[in-house]
């Protein structure tokens, strides 16, 4: 709705939930060459990142009520420090990944005008019903929103079998090029699984308010430091802490929370986190 004014604000977002499906869309355009164009079966890829909080302001309830935030597939691995690396992508890597892409360019159904039909051998169509029945019962506990991603997540693995199918039959091959099999399915399985994951990550980070989260962040870092920290050390190792005063200030905040406690007196007390919320931290905080 970027180039939308706001009394035809939203009017973009149905077409995109048709675009999902590939469900054919009209557009009547008020100005250009052509006024009126059809599309039979529209795709659209997009990729892309974005920051916790502006992805908060985007994703409107009106959004989630749509549908709109349940077509998307959002990752939010754990943050790693960086390190340097010497590895580089060897050529050999790099001619396979280029064949690999003009290996799926060069794909054709039978009917070029047509899409191609895939069907599912016998052991992945197995495979795929459990995975929909366990998906059933598992939504069948949810709520809200999270029941409607959870409505697109049981589909999600036929969608990347299809593109795991293709890789696999332009690089390694497929015994059946029309058909999808239990090694292709049972991977497109384990990447819903971790999408389901990653699904409950996300929206616990974009319920948390930005205060609450930079607590949790602080209190994850503490943790990748061994579990214990001086308020001195503290100051020296983040730069966004500016004295040993503030420093002091953050920890006591986190004792006061029950996330940890002083040890030792004085100047050299240290704070220590508690072992039982670690792994809740890890849980909320990416």
């Amino acid at each position: 709705d970027k180039y939308s004014n706001k009394a035809t604000a939203s009017s973009e977002v149905p077409k995109w939930l048709e675009i999902y499906n590939a469900e054919s869309i009209t557009i009547d355009r008020k100005t250009g060459d052509e006024r009126f164009l059809f599309v039979r079966r529209p795709f659209v890829s997009i990729c892309g990142g974005i920051q916790p909080g502006i992805l908060a302001k985007c994703l409107t309830e009106e959004h989630k009520e749509s549908g709109l935030q349940s077509r998307l597939l959002m990752t939010f691995p754990p943050r790693q420090p960086k390190e340097w690396r010497d590895d580089e992508l060897s050529q050999s890597t790099q001619v396979r990944y280029s064949d690999c892409i003009r290996g799926l360019f060069s794909l054709q159904s039978e009917e070029d005008s047509k899409p191609a039909t895939l069907s599912l051998s016998p052991e992945a169509r197995e495979l795929f019903k459990d995975y929909v029945n366990k998906t059933g019962q598992e939504q069948a506990a949810l709520h809200g929103h999270l029941a409607s991603q959870w409505s697109k997540l049981e589909e999600i693995p036929a969608r990347l079998a299809i593109i795991i199918h293709s890789v696999r039959q332009v690089t390694t091959g497929v015994e059946e090029h029309w058909s999808i099999d239990a090694e292709t399915m049972q991977a497109a399985i384990d990447l819903g699984e971790w999408f389901k994951d990653e699904t409950l990550r996300i929206n616990r980070v974009l319920t948390i308010p930005e205060y609450e989260r930079a607590v949790l962040q602080l209190v994850s870092w503490i943790q990748s430091q061994g579990g214990s920290i001086t308020a001195r050390d503290l100051a020296k190792a983040r730069r966004d802490i500016t004295s040993s005063e503030e420093a002091e200030e953050k920890l006591i905040e986190l004792v006061e929370r029950r996330f940890g406690e002083w040890r030792g007196i004085h100047k050299s007390r240290a704070f220590f986190l508690f072992d039982q919320n670690l792994s809740a931290i890890d849980a909320q905080i990416p």
